[in-house]
């Protein structure tokens, strides 16, 4: 873009004449200010993942900085979310022969580490980062700023993933009958259609009183376990004595 050309023309190597086929590359965080604050993100991530690897081998009694398992091949690439603001990074690490290394980062090594502290060596600097993690929140402190990450879990609820007011199948089963069409109002605790599970009629009764939303499951349907059958909406003064 027009602000990176104007970065480009007004440093002092090129300015100099000093510029190399490799210019972009040896000066790419002066260039491009948004590549360096992502890669300080990327550090930064990568600090307090390791922190937090080495208080689980200390809780689990494996020697700092030694993986949690053992093989004798190189595995792939771990891949963790993890987002600052409105800012998302996808880091990506793996566990090499020598420790715990960054990927794409060959310059970037982890010297010291406990759950609290990291000391990295980034282009033959080092450079110390403090770590407090509380649930998938990092506050990681540098020199420069402090910083809090939101880690993105890596695997969520299925409850969830489904509306408000589903119920769903308990186990898997072929759908009888249904007594209610979308639209009516169904009283607390009246069943509202019949599965046959294992040779036996189990009711799904209404666990409050409401209007069906939603029937996504037919009569004759083979359902699985945690297939929506029904979507409930709560009548809202039932839903305030409810909460009450």
């Amino acid at each position: 873009n027009l602000g990176s050309l104007i970065r480009i023309l007004n440093h002092q190597s090129f300015l100099d004449g000093r510029a190399s086929t490799a210019f972009l590359s040896d000066f790419a965080d002066d260039i491009l200010p948004d590549r360096a604050a992502a890669r300080q993100l990327t550090l930064a991530a990568f600090a307090a993942t390791v922190a937090e690897i080495d208080g689980l081998h200390q809780s689990a009694h494996v020697g700092s900085g030694t993986p949690a398992v053992w093989r004798n091949v190189v595995g792939g690439p771990i891949l963790e979310t993890f987002s600052c603001g409105e800012q998302e990074l996808v880091l990506s690490y793996l566990y090499s022969r020598s420790g715990l290394r960054l990927v794409g980062e060959d310059d970037v090594s982890v010297l010291r580490c406990d759950q609290n502290s990291v000391v990295l060596e980034i282009d033959g600097v080092q450079k110390r980062y403090s770590i407090s993690w509380y649930g998938d929140q990092a506050y990681v402190t540098d020199a420069e700023q402090p910083i809090i990450l939101n880690r993105t879990p890596r695997y969520t609820d299925p409850a969830d993933q489904i509306a408000e007011g589903s119920l769903t199948a308990p186990m898997p089963g072929a759908v009888l009958r249904i007594a209610y069409s979308v639209g009516d109002r169904v009283e607390a605790g009246k069943p509202i259609m019949w599965l046959e599970a294992m040779k036996m009629e189990h009711q799904v009764l209404a666990p409050y009183s409401g209007v069906i939303a939603e029937l996504p499951a037919q009569t004759g349907a083979q359902v699985e376990v945690g297939t929506i059958l029904v979507v409930l909406e709560e009548e809202s003064a039932d839903k305030e004595s409810r909460h009450e």
